[in-house]
């Protein structure tokens, strides 16, 4: 199964970010297309596994509630 990295960005849409290759215990290695270089990002609260509803990859037919960072109302 391939596990998608995901960005959150605040103002605009998650950003799709790769295939993940890696999982260290401070960074994501992962791949933007096959054949690319392999190209690594820190971990922190903005990059996510699982698609939210700030996703362009989020179900359309599921719920919309809160995405990451964000409070529900």
């Amino acid at each position: 199964m391939t596990t998608i990295l995901r960005k959150y960005h605040s103002v605009a849409r998650c950003t799709l970010l790769g295939e993940m290759i890696e999982d260290t215990a401070t960074r994501y290695y992962y791949r933007q297309r096959v054949n690319d270089e392999l190209t690594f990002v820190e971990k922190s609260p903005a990059i996510h596994l699982t698609p939210c509803p700030a996703c362009p990859d989020w179900p359309a037919g599921q719920q919309r509630g809160s995405a990451v960072g964000t409070n529900s109302r």
